[in-house]
């Protein structure tokens, strides 16, 4: 669908993508590409015919493939990720094209996770904390 190969800067090379689609069918993909300091997760939106970066970049240090994605029966898009250092979740708003500031879900490294919106619209978040190597799960309340 749409090119071959897509990228907001024109690289190559990212080895995770994570693709959600919403109840009409809309499709959202999460990728990551290295940048001159760090690493920079995109997200894009298949219009019909070719794909459409949503809101700014977000910068993730050198944190590597460790981002998700979900979309709400809403159809309003989460994004996780981390830093290496704490767990984010961001929302995008449509009214402004970009991403609300983001929530610090977690305050340590994690090793995985996953982010899941159940039919009912409740966010759930589950992540492999890195020092006690425990899975947590959490359930979101994230406007």
């Amino acid at each position: 669908m749409g090119n071959a190969q897509f990228s907001a800067t024109g690289a190559n090379g990212f080895l995770k993508v994570e693709l959600a689609v919403d109840r009409a069918g809309e499709l959202y993909i999460a990728y990551q590409e290295a940048a001159a300091v760090g690493r920079l997760n995109h997200v894009m939106h298949y219009t019909g015919t070719t794909w459409e970066v949503l809101g700014n970049s977000v910068n993730v240090a050198g944190e590597r493939d460790n981002f998700n994605l979900a979309v709400h029966p809403n159809g309003k898009l989460y994004l996780a990720y981390s830093d290496g250092n704490a767990l984010f979740v961001k929302t995008f708003n449509k009214q402004l094209n970009n991403w609300d500031a983001p929530v610090r879900v977690i305050n340590t490294r994690v090793s995985e996770f996953d982010i899941q919106v159940a039919g009912d619209g409740i966010v759930y978040l589950a992540a492999c904390i890195y020092t006690t190597e425990k899975t947590e799960v959490w359930k979101m309340d994230i406007p």
